[in-house]
């Protein structure tokens, strides 16, 4: 049973890595590089590509994400009939739990907008007209998101830190 447990839990930090490690990657190299001059022409293109990519990976990830925590929390003890206690809400375990799943039901809403309308919205007004006013305001909408994304994950990640050493103060 503990092999199994290890098992899960490198899913969960593994998927965790990719997903974070990701958009730190967009945020932190991607769009810099996309915005040099010498790029312009291509730019479009390249985050239009890299991004559908990395779409399947990312949700791919974060339902990974879902489906690991569920078993993981299995393993520590809890069933479905504890989700509906209030008993599994109060505490330090059930309060930062919950802060956790709601960033993450938040995440995954920021990320649909993202991948599902802003984003692609974004490339294609980009590689059809990279100067108008719609292109660059679908973009900065774009990076924004990105940025949102990844600093909530990072408060996830915190939270994931937590449940398991416990709150800082």
């Amino acid at each position: 049973m503990r092999l199994w447990y290890l098992i899960f839990i490198f899913l969960h930090v593994l998927s965790a890595m990719i997903w974070i490690g990701g958009l730190m990657f967009f945020v932190t190299t991607m769009v810099p590089f996309v915005r040099k001059k010498e790029f312009q022409g291509v730019a479009g293109s390249i985050v239009e590509w890299i991004g559908l990519r990395f779409r399947y990976v990312g949700w791919l990830s974060l339902w990974t994400l879902v489906l690991t925590g569920l078993i993981n929390l299995h393993f520590r003890g809890y069933r479905w009939p504890d989700y509906f206690s209030a008993g599994m809400w109060t505490g330090y375990f059930g309060e930062t739990l919950a802060v956790k799943l709601i960033l993450v039901a938040i995440i995954f809403i920021i990320s649909a907008v993202h991948d599902f309308y802003v984003g692609p919205k974004a490339t294609a007004l980009w590689k059809e007209n990279p100067d108008s006013p719609a292109s660059r305001n679908y973009r900065k909408a774009a990076s924004w998101i990105g940025r949102l994304n990844l600093v909530l994950g990072l408060c996830v990640l915190m939270c994931a830190i937590m449940l398991i050493r416990g709150w800082p103060w």
